[in-house]
C-alpha cells in the first residue's frame, strides 16, 4: 500500500470502521511511513482536542415553541384590503416579506444548530462520530469527509505559506 493509497482512509482507520484487510494492510503500512504515521497523529490530536473541549448543551423543551411563538407572520404580511398610503407602496412590502424570509431562514439555521447538539455526547472518548440512533443518522452531515477536506486544506494551507515563508526570505 503506498500513501497515495491510504491518505484518504486514516480517518476511517482512526474510527476503527474499516474491514479487517485494509486496517492490517494500513497497519502494515504505517509501520514503514512516517509521513502517514504524522498524518494519524494529527488525526489523533485533533480528536482528542474536540473531546475535552466538548460543552454539553440542553436547550428548554419549549424553545422551538418559543422560537416560533415570535416569529409572527402576520406582522410581515401585506394586509390586501388597506389602501397604501403615500409612504406604503408594493415595494416596501416586498422588503418587509423579504425580511421576514430573513427570520425564517436564521430561525431554522438555529433549531438546525440545536438539533445537532444531541450529537455532542457522541464525542466521548475521541470517537468522531459514532451514532446509533435513526433520528441522528437522517440529519447527519458527511462528518468523516469535511474532517478530511479540513485535514487536507490544512496541510495545502502549511504548504503554501511556507513556501510563502521561503521565498520572502
Amino acid at each position: 500500500m503506498t500513501c497515495y493509497l491510504s491518505k484518504d482512509d486514516w480517518h476511517s482507520y482512526y474510527k476503527k470502521s474499516l474491514d479487517r484487510q485494509k486496517l492490517d494492510e494500513m497497519s502494515s503500512h504505517l509501520a514503514q511511513c512516517s509521513e502517514c504515521q504524522n498524518a494519524l497523529w494529527q488525526i489523533q490530536e485533533t480528536a482528542e482536542l474536540l473531546a475535552r473541549g466538548k460543552i454539553n448543551f440542553d436547550p428548554p423543551p419549549d424553545l422551538k415553541l418559543n422560537i416560533m411563538k415570535t416569529i409572527t407572520k402576520s406582522g410581515y404580511q401585506a394586509d390586501s384590503n388597506k389602501e397604501p398610503t403615500q409612504k406604503e407602496t408594493a415595494s416596501s412590502y416586498h422588503i418587509e416579506l423579504r425580511n421576514w424570509g430573513f427570520s425564517m431562514m436564521a430561525a431554522g439555521f438555529l433549531l438546525f444548530a440545536l438539533n445537532l447538539s444531541s450529537l455532542s455526547p457522541n464525542l466521548l472518548n475521541t470517537q468522531v462520530a459514532q451514532l446509533d440512533s435513526g433520528f441522528n443518522k437522517q440529519i447527519i452531515l458527511p462528518f468523516t469527509k469535511m474532517n478530511q477536506l479540513a485535514h487536507t486544506l490544512l496541510i495545502k494551507i502549511d504548504t503554501l505559506t511556507d513556501n510563502q515563508n521561503k521565498s520572502n526570505q
